[in-house]
């Protein structure tokens, strides 16, 4: 067990998975999932589910090491609250260890969360999980577990719609991720084309049978499209080429928003035939 691991971090745990590493401590991880899932009163697909997350939660590699790390926070005085399963601190300790602790959790969860925005940054540049794992030098389950969690939390089925609800809930800036000559009248797109992007962004999804569904066409057709698309736009994937259309798209809006702050309307007096001229000044 690492000298520096934090007890409190059990804390953050949810009831599935405090109860799930409960049960693998009581069996001493001899069950299998199947066994803990009838224990439970949960289903195997639960089970399955919920581990990895209560892993990565850890920072244990298996489930033997996550017995491991709750059987030694024991020994240093911690006891699990079987009401609400969470450790609190079964010996006094002065408030300056406490707020040391509790800095030392909120500083490693800050650095998870911008390990999570580094790596939602790098999807929406076109990376897979195997280019992100090596990149930040992290398990590539670990990243699968992290999309995991953002697709459950946005709703969304596919990277490419975890970006678009990030970028959509200001989660995530795309302004310095697309080149700013990036202009969608220069590659030539067409209307067609232009529509798939809009489906895309309107299903929060870049699987070609979904989009075919919408456009009317057959799952063949809209992958040429999105072939098509790639090639115009130079992109690695589906995903980055979505970003870029919809930072091209932000980019106009905003261009087109300073044009009509900029404009300004003065009417001369009326013309010898009693016409009025209107100038448009910038």
């Amino acid at each position: 067990m690492p000298p520096d691991f934090d007890p409190y971090r059990f804390g953050d745990l949810t009831d599935a998975e405090a109860m799930i590493l409960n049960r693998f401590v009581e069996t001493n991880g001899v069950e299998s999932y199947e066994q803990v899932a009838s224990a439970l009163g949960i289903s195997k697909a639960v089970v399955n589910k919920t581990v990895p997350s209560l892993l990565y939660q850890l920072g244990a590699k298996n489930k033997h090491q996550a017995m491991t790390f709750i059987l030694e926070a024991r020994k240093r005085g911690f006891i699990l609250d079987p009401g609400n399963f969470i450790f609190e601190s079964a010996s006094p300790k002065s408030q300056s260890v406490k707020i040391q602790e509790v800095a030392r959790r909120e500083k490693e969860r800050a650095a998870s969360d911008q390990r999570e925005k580094d790596i939602l940054i790098m999807a929406a540049q076109g990376l897979i999980s195997r280019e992100i794992a090596e990149r930040v030098r992290i398990p590539k389950p670990t990243v699968d577990h992290i999309f995991a969690k953002a697709r459950k939390e946005y709703g969304v089925n596919d990277t490419t719609g975890i970006v678009i609800e990030a970028i959509s809930s200001g989660n995530l800036d795309t302004s310095t991720l697309v080149p700013r000559n990036f202009n969608l009248a220069r590659i030539g797109l067409t209307k067609t084309e232009t529509m798939f992007l809009d489906a895309v962004v309107k299903a929060k999804s870049a699987n070609s049978k979904d989009i075919a569904e919408i456009m009317l066409v057959s799952a063949i057709t809209a992958g040429e499209y999105m072939a098509s698309i790639l090639g115009k736009m130079g992109v690695k994937n589906r995903t980055q080429a979505v970003m870029y259309y919809i930072e091209a798209r932000r980019r106009e809006e905003e261009a087109r928003n300073r044009e009509e702050k900029g404009s300004t309307k003065a009417v001369s007096p009326a013309d010898d035939d009693g016409s009025i001229t209107v100038y448009i000044s910038e």
